[in-house]
C-alpha cells in the first residue's frame, strides 16, 4: 500500500477533501496557522471550517504503518511546528470549549471585526480587533 492509499484508510477524509492528497491536508494546516499568527482575517464559522483539517490529521500523526515512510515523518514534523506556533499563540486566548483538545479549546486572542463578533454572540468572549 502507498503514502496515499494508507492514508486515506486512517484519515477516512470525507466531503471536498476526500480528494486531497496527504500534503494537502498538510500545506491546509500550516497555511491556516500562518493566516492566524498572522491575523486571521476570515469569519469564526470558516475558523471553525478550517480547524476540521487537524481534526483529520490526528489520527495519521501517530499512525505507525505512515510513520513507516520518511516523507510522511518529515511531513509530521512541519505539523507539529506548526502546531507548537498555534498552541503558543492561542494560549492568550479565551477558553470556549474546555476540554476538548487543545486546537479547539481556545480561540485566538486577536481577530478582524467579523470574528470578533461571532465569539461575542456565540461564546460571550471578547477579543482584541486587528
Amino acid at each position: 500500500m502507498n503514502l496515499s492509499e494508507l492514508f486515506y484508510e486512517v484519515v477516512k477524509p470525507s466531503g471536498l477533501r476526500r480528494e486531497w492528497a496527504p500534503w494537502v491536508f498538510v500545506d491546509a494546516w500550516i497555511e491556516f496557522v500562518d493566516e492566524v499568527v498572522s491575523g486571521y482575517s476570515w469569519g469564526l464559522y470558516e475558523y471553525e471550517n478550517e480547524r476540521n483539517v487537524r481534526d483529520a490529521l490526528s489520527p495519521s500523526l501517530t499512525d505507525s504503518r505512515l510513520l513507516s515512510f520518511e516523507v510522511w515523518r518529515e511531513m509530521v514534523d512541519s505539523v507539529i511546528a506548526a502546531d507548537e506556533r498555534l498552541r503558543a499563540f492561542i494560549s492568550d486566548g479565551p477558553v470556549v470549549e474546555p476540554g476538548k483538545v487543545w486546537w479547539r479549546e481556545r480561540l485566538p486572542p486577536l481577530a478582524c471585526q467579523e470574528f470578533a463578533e461571532d465569539a461575542d454572540r456565540l461564546y460571550g468572549v471578547q477579543l482584541q480587533i486587528l
